[in-house]
């Protein structure tokens, strides 16, 4: 028989002012005074309270205390004796008990390091219960509801509540690769759960507040959606317990800002310390053939959370002149410009006083005619290229011996002045800057030259959720035959007058912030790539943030990866920050879920009906895509073709206003049965 009769109460850290609008607002609680101005109470039934908030910051560790509530007196008589034949320091605080309003309470701590209060007697309020929202919680005798925890051994964790405080056991769960335990200690299925993820501490995974009728579950959805606390999982039906539930980030959670790396030398000594907000960072000045160790830690708004660390790692022999191979990646992009920019009129004059000719003279010359091809293409329609200037942030030159190639992993910073109709009344000066990172591939030896870059665009769909060591999986898109593509001329120029597609544009719809999506992307534009091939994840989470759409999730916990696949679904870090799906970083399959599958986007059939918040996908033979980006600006100047004025965001090779007229030219050029798409998202 179970010693605990049900969760009792909660305490958590977070900021104070915040949980009393979340608690009353959007849980739709009681608020009542606390013992103290930097306390707050939550009512949820008759109770006095069930959830106590201490004004603090947040973090992964704002769960202060859990109150499991026993029957009688003797029970927690039972308890205690229990704990104390196990080894385990107990004790009994009066004062406490007092401030938390019960009969008596005792305190001990469990494997994880949760602080527990074991109590008896829970003050039962001589006021009514008055939700703010009119909500009816279930909680009586199954207690406020349940826990999960994170733990550091939830194969441990579990033993000491099911042997100790008799708890029994509801079922498991694999979830992230390790089994999930949930126990019960009354008729709710669980009140405790527990669960180990990598790199994941100790802390409260979330608490489950249970409501009287699935339209109250959907009514703070409503509110949840119009509120600043994001939904971390949007609405489906558990497949243990059989609830109707979604996750909603709370003022408490903390979420991560950034990192820090810091690389140790054998003695333990920092080296070298680097920040980055994405998921890759590049360490350089470190000596060759040498031992070290790194080490991680996240950042919030609240502060670093614990270092984590590597295991020992040895550089490679750098080859001879590194420096050489940086030079040459930023050459051979100025090379380029020049060329477009008619400074030098053939390859060889372009090459010409360059200190890393020799290393890039076969790569320019292999792409030579395609630059003056854009030249002429784009001077055709009033385009030119004015000027350009190109930065190398960061580098990282590795050789690997048994290939004989030497690849410079290099951040480029690029801006670009271009004129239209230039001498016109019409002429118009534009600026874009280009982000991007990639991998220069070089031979080695004798012959030493750049054989290649690695841009990403044509695997997007290789990679399943953006993870580096990925395996490959077939994902094609099938455009259907009527589907309206935006014209474009056989060089890949719009097209517009009497072919800019029928005049009626896509019902708007209220449920999407279209403005919101371009407002996201143009902010977070020069954001470090969460993936290499980042463009879809960077689109998904454009309409996630900023047009308030909904995540659409599997009904239950992830059995496998064949959810993960299914476009159906369209997710990110769920559950529990976990798994993401590949139709929010695939494009074909993010095309197949919202337009396909899903209903959730309609095509825009014509040059002037794009807008802002729209999203355009280009494909690569018209019948699979390549690249998604949003469009960030339409303004189009007097007497002037409307897609002069339209430019788009997009990660894999950064940018918050690309020109539409150089960048689907360059489309064209490198892929010719290609086609540019835009679609609106409607919900």
């Amino acid at each position: 028989m179970s010693k605990i009769e049900s969760l009792g109460y909660v305490v958590l850290r977070g900021p104070l002012q915040q949980w009393k609008e979340f608690g009353t607002e959007v849980l739709g609680a009681q608020l009542v005074a606390g013992p103290d101005d930097s306390t707050a109470l939550l009512r949820t039934d008759e109770r006095a309270f069930r959830i106590v908030v201490q004004d603090g910051p947040a973090g992964h560790d704002a769960l202060l205390a859990i109150g499991f509530e026993v029957a009688t007196p003797q029970a927690l008589d039972d308890l205690v004796a229990d704990l104390t034949d196990e080894g385990i320091e107990v004790t009994e605080d009066a004062e406490l008990a007092r401030a938390r309003r019960v009969q008596r309470l005792v305190t001990f701590k469990d494997g994880d390091g949760f602080l527990i209060e074991a109590h008896v007697g829970h003050e039962i309020s001589n006021e009514p219960f008055v939700s703010p929202r009119g909500v009816r919680f279930v909680c009586g005798e199954l207690g406020l509801g349940h826990v999960f925890l994170f733990s550091s051994d939830a194969a441990k964790a579990s033993p000491f509540y099911r042997d100790v405080l008799g708890f029994r056991l509801s079922d498991t769960v694999v979830m992230g690769g390790n089994e999930a335990f949930f126990l019960h200690c009354n008729p709710r299925h669980h009140t405790a759960a527990f669960g180990t993820f990598d790199g994941i501490p100790s802390g409260i995974g979330h608490l489950m507040i249970e409501v009287g009728t699935l339209e109250q579950v959907g009514r703070a959805l409503d509110i949840v959606q119009s509120s600043p606390y994001p939904v971390q999982m949007s609405i489906g039906e558990h497949t243990n317990d059989r609830m109707t539930s979604f996750y909603v980030v709370t003022p408490s959670a903390a979420s991560i800002s950034g990192y820090d790396i810091q690389a140790l030398a054998s003695d333990g000594t920092v080296v070298k310390e680097v920040s980055a907000t994405g998921h890759e960072a590049v360490i350089t000045g470190l000596a060759d053939a040498t031992h070290y160790r790194f080490q991680v830690r996240a950042r919030t708004v609240h502060g670093a959370g614990p270092w984590r660390q590597s295991a020992q790692i040895t550089t490679q022999t750098s080859p001879e002149s590194v420096q050489q191979y940086i030079d040459a990646v930023r050459q051979y992009h100025e090379v380029q410009n020049s060329i477009k920019e008619g400074t030098a009129p053939d390859v060889e004059s372009a090459l010409e006083g360059r200190s890393q000719a020799a290393l890039v003279r076969a790569i320019i010359h292999s792409v030579g005619g395609d630059l003056s091809t854009w030249v002429s293409n784009a001077a055709d329609h009033g385009l030119t290229q004015r000027s350009s200037t190109v930065t190398i942030d960061e580098s990282l030159v590795t050789l690997f011996t048994d290939t004989g190639r030497i690849v410079v992993h290099a951040k480029t910073d690029i801006e670009v002045t271009y004129v239209s109709q230039e001498g016109t009344a019409d002429e118009k000066i534009n600026s874009e800057r280009f982000q991007s990172t990639r991998d220069y591939v070089f031979r080695a030896g004798t012959d030493a030259s750049l054989t290649g870059e690695s841009d990403g665009l044509s695997t997007e769909d290789a990679i399943q959720g953006g993870e580096g060591n990925a395996q490959l999986f077939s994902a094609t898109a099938t455009i259907p035959a009527g589907a309206p593509s935006l014209p474009v001329d056989g060089k890949g120029f719009p097209v517009v007058g009497s072919q800019d597609g029928p005049s009626n544009p896509p019902a708007p719809s209220s449920l999407i912030d279209r403005n919101g999506i371009k407002l996201w992307a143009l902010e977070h534009a020069y954001d470090e790539p969460e993936y290499e091939n980042d463009c879809t994840n960077f689109v998904s989470q454009s309409i996630y943030f900023g047009g308030r759409a909904r995540m659409s999730v599997p009904a239950g916990p992830l059995s496998g990866l064949t959810e993960r696949k299914d476009p159906y679904y369209w997710y990110q870090n769920w559950p529990h920050n976990l798994l993401t799906s590949y139709s929010w970083t695939g494009v074909n399959l993010f095309y197949k879920h919202f337009v396909q599958l899903r209903g959730r986007a309609t095509f825009v059939p014509s040059w002037s009906q794009v807008q802002p918040g729209d999203i355009l996908l280009f494909s690569i033979k018209g019948t699979n895509f390549g690249h998604a980006s949003v469009v960030t600006r339409n303004r189009p100047g007097i007497g002037t073709p409307a897609w002069y004025g339209i430019y788009y965001a997009q990660h894999t090779g950064a940018g918050a206003y690309r020109s539409l007229v150089k960048g689907f030219a360059w489309w064209k050029d490198h892929y010719p049965q290609g086609k540019v798409y835009a679609i609106r998202i409607n919900r």
